[in-house]
């Protein structure tokens, strides 16, 4: 759709601000993916479960948090290592990359104001 002939660049824009919120939101529905997954992969016979790992043993300093623990849920490290990491991925590239045509877009909105006042000025200016 982007890539057609006739795409303004107003258009574009508005697609791609559409495509991150829309991206932003799937990020939150994690379970709904999942269960989706899941059919397919019933469908398909293949593997839907995750994979255990054992917990490996690691020395502690006393200063440590128990925050900075290894996930040993194999759902909830595909979750954030995964899944959460390629839409954050994908969020910031299209955000990066369209950076510019929004600059456009907004450039354009200003110079055809500009245009706008200019020939209402000159149209003032003709009596008739």
């Amino acid at each position: 759709m982007l890539q057609a002939k006739d795409v303004y660049i107003h258009k574009a824009v508005g697609v791609l601000q559409n495509t991150i919120q829309a991206l932003s939101a799937y990020r939150d529905d994690f379970d709904q993916v999942k269960r989706t997954a899941q059919n397919l992969a019933e469908r398909w016979g293949a593997q839907s479960e995750f994979t255990e790992i054992r917990k490996r043993r690691m020395k502690r300093h006393f200063d440590e948090l128990s925050q900075d623990e290894r996930l040993s849920d194999g759902e909830s490290r595909f979750r954030i290592n995964v899944f959460n990491a390629s839409l954050d991925i994908i969020n910031s590239q299209l955000s990066q990359r369209f950076t510019s045509m929004q600059n456009c877009r907004a450039r354009k909105l200003d110079l055809s104001s500009v245009v706008d006042d200019f020939a209402e000025r000159k149209a003032r200016k003709i009596n008739f």
